[in-house]
C-alpha cells in the first residue's frame, strides 16, 4: 500500500474514532456504504472527511464524491436528513444536504488526485466554502500523528 494512501487512511480512522466518541447515537456504517455513520432512528446519515490542513485560508471548496450527492439525493427522498462533514487542523466543518439548494451551493467538475499510486480523477460535486458552517462542537484533526500509528497497519 502506498504510504500516502496509508497515513491518509490512519488519519481518517482515528478521526472517525474522535467522532463517534462525541456522536454516540450514530453507528459507524461498513466500507461499502456511501455514507460513514447512521442514526435509525432520526434517519440521518453522515459522511465525514478528514483534511491535513486548516479551513481557514485554504479557500478551497470542499470536493465530494459524485457518487455520494446521487445517493443523498436518492435517500433525502426517502425522509433521510444527510450530513457531509470535513474535520480540518482548526475545526469541524458542514453541510446539509438540500437538494433544492444544491445548484447554488455547489458545481461539478473533474478533481481528484493521482498521488496514491493510482489516478484518482472522476466527476466530483464541490460544495463552496462559504456555505459550510462551523460545528459547536471542538472536534479537529490532530497535529502531530502518533507514532504508535504506524503499527495499525
Amino acid at each position: 500500500m502506498n504510504n500516502i494512501k496509508k497515513k491518509d487512511l490512519i488519519m481518517g480512522k482515528k478521526c472517525e474514532n474522535m467522532f463517534l466518541k462525541i456522536f454516540t447515537k450514530f453507528k459507524k456504517l461498513d466500507k461499502f456504504n456511501h455514507f460513514d455513520f447512521i442514526n435509525k432512528k432520526k434517519k440521518t446519515l453522515i459522511e465525514l472527511k478528514s483534511r491535513n490542513y486548516c479551513f481557514n485560508g485554504h479557500l478551497k471548496d470542499w470536493q465530494v464524491g459524485k457518487n455520494k450527492i446521487e445517493e443523498a439525493r436518492r435517500l433525502s427522498r426517502d425522509g433521510y436528513s444527510i450530513f457531509f462533514y470535513m474535520m480540518f487542523f482548526d475545526g469541524l466543518y458542514y453541510y446539509k444536504f438540500n437538494e433544492n439548494n444544491l445548484y447554488s451551493d455547489a458545481y461539478i467538475k473533474i478533481g481528484g488526485r493521482n498521488d496514491r499510486d493510482q489516478n484518482e480523477e472522476k466527476d466530483y460535486v464541490f460544495i463552496k466554502s462559504d456555505v459550510m458552517k462551523k460545528s459547536k462542537i471542538d472536534l479537529k484533526v490532530p497535529l502531530r500523528p502518533d507514532p504508535f500509528d504506524e503499527c495499525i497497519f
